[in-house]
């Protein structure tokens, strides 16, 4: 005899749902995870070094740190909006540089896209 979830009568879980926080934890992880370190690496060092001052005074520059992030963000997505369609293209380093690395206003390059 086979049992059943709790659930709509006749359909079986949706397995994903149970899955999802999970998964997204795991995606912030790998996203930010590298970032996650180093915010408590230079929490700890302030923290050994200058003791509470320390502490305080990193947590008040990551705070600003992030916060200028954000700032620049918005303003670099509020410029690239009124760029012409090359640009989009180009907005990131590794794509421009493969893209146009020397020939950036020649004609040819400027037609291709």
């Amino acid at each position: 005899m086979k049992l059943r979830r709790a659930g709509r009568p006749g359909r079986a879980p949706d397995p994903t749902r149970a899955e999802r926080p999970h998964t997204l934890s795991r995606v912030i992880l790998r996203t930010f995870g590298w970032s996650f370190l180093f915010h408590r690496g230079g929490l700890v060092t302030g923290l050994i070094l200058r003791r509470a001052s320390g502490l305080v005074l990193v947590a008040i520059l990551i705070v600003l740190e992030v916060s200028l992030s954000f700032d620049n963000a918005v303003v670099n997505a509020k410029v690239l909006e009124r760029m012409s369609p090359f640009w989009h293209a180009c907005s990131s380093p590794s794509a421009c540089w493969s893209r146009c690395s020397v020939c950036a206003w020649h004609s040819r390059c400027l037609s291709s896209g």
